[in-house]
C-alpha cells in the first residue's frame, strides 16, 4: 500500500510500493497544493517532489507475465469463459496436442502470458492481446 504525508497527514493512496526511500519511511512526504482531479479521468502522479495531474491514458497498466492457475480459473469463472476454455481444450482434434493442453490445464502451477497455450486459447476464444492482459492483471490481484 502507499501512503503519502500531505501537509502533515497520513493518506493512504493504494497501490504498491513504488520506492525504496518509501521503504525506509513507509510513506512519502508532500507539503504542497494538492491539484484537483476528475478521477474517472485522471490520476495525480508523484514526480520530482510533486504531485502532478495526468491523463488516465497516459498512466501505464504494470504488465503481468505469470498467475497462478487457481488465478486463471479465478478469472475466467469471473469472466464467463471458464466451461469455454474447458470445452475449446476437449474439442482440440489432435490427441497428442489435447493431452498436453489438458495436463497444463489441470497441473500446471503458473500460467505464464508466453505459454503457446494461452495464445491458443485467446485464439480460440476470439480475445484479444489487450483483453488477455487485463484478464492477467485482474487475476493477479486475486
Amino acid at each position: 500500500m502507499i501512503y503519502i504525508k500531505l501537509n502533515g497527514e497520513l493518506v493512504e493512496l493504494g497501490g504498491t510500493v513504488a520506492n525504496e526511500a518509501m521503504l525506509k519511511s513507509g510513506y512519502f512526504e508532500y507539503n504542497g497544493e494538492v491539484p484537483e482531479i476528475d478521477y474517472k479521468t485522471q490520476r495525480l502522479a508523484y514526480t520530482d517532489n510533486k504531485l502532478e495531474v495526468v491523463a488516465l491514458e497516459n498512466v501505464s497498466k504494470p504488465k503481468v507475465d505469470k498467475i497462478t492457475l487457481r488465478q486463471t480459473k479465478l478469472i475466467l469463472n469471473q469472466m464467463g469463459l471458464l466451461s469455454s476454455v474447458e470445452a475449446y481444450i476437449n474439442s482440440i482434434e489432435d490427441e497428442q496436442l489435447k493431452a498436453a493442453a489438458k495436463i497444463e490445464w489441470e497441473y500446471a502451477n503458473d500460467v505464464e502470458r508466453s505459454n503457446p497455450l494461452i495464445s491458443t486459447l485467446q485464439s480460440g476464444l476470439s480475445l484479444s492481446d489487450e483483453q488477455v492482459d487485463e484478464m492477467f492483471l485482474k487475476a493477479s490481484q486475486l
